[in-house]
């Protein structure tokens, strides 16, 4: 994020601590379906979860892996559209800005990783049956999922959520 965010990149923001070791803490080690990185984050309203956490984690995962899914949710379709989605779309578009091509495809709800062939799915729903199926692509790919605004986020979502098996990361943020 410190590359590809003005602010931060000309020193006119900077990141809060907890926010630098979360990245870290991210990129770490490597982890797996059989040892998964489980996070439950909570941090005040306009601390910066959706822009300096969601967003850069999303990227990062698609851009480092082969084949990846990064399952992304929340508790309303307003929240996923006018807050997580509007800052990875952001990042995204810097992204593409600074190596001069269309390396993340940005659609609705929908970003694609041309190089790796990798992609954020967003969505919200209040029908547990459509937040489930969510796997690894092939037996070497990873997934991840992330849970924003989770503490309003149905008991039967996550309940679907947990269905989806071969995750590597496990994110709820509120």
């Amino acid at each position: 994020i410190s590359i590809y965010d003005d602010a931060i990149n000309k020193g006119t923001h900077t990141l809060n601590p907890w926010q630098m070791e979360q990245a870290y803490q991210f990129g770490a080690r490597r982890y797996t379906a059989k040892n998964p990185y489980r996070l439950a984050l909570v941090a005040a309203n306009g601390s910066g979860k959706d822009k300096y956490v969601i967003a850069p984690f999303t990227l990062w995962f698609i851009l480092t892996r082969l084949d990846a899914t990064c399952i992304v949710t929340s508790s309303s379709a307003q929240q996923l559209d006018t807050q997580t989605e509007r800052y990875i779309k952001r990042l995204s578009f810097a992204i593409n800005a600074a190596h001069g091509e269309e390396i993340l495809r940005v659609v609705k709800r929908h970003i694609y990783c041309t190089k790796t062939h990798s992609e954020i799915i967003l969505f919200a729903t209040d029908e547990p049956g459509k937040a489930e199926g969510y796997h690894p692509v092939t037996p070497d790919a990873e997934l991840a999922i992330v849970a924003n605004e989770a503490k309003s986020i149905p008991d039967g979502i996550f309940e679907s959520l947990l269905r989806c098996s071969g995750y590597s990361f496990w994110l709820e943020v509120s």
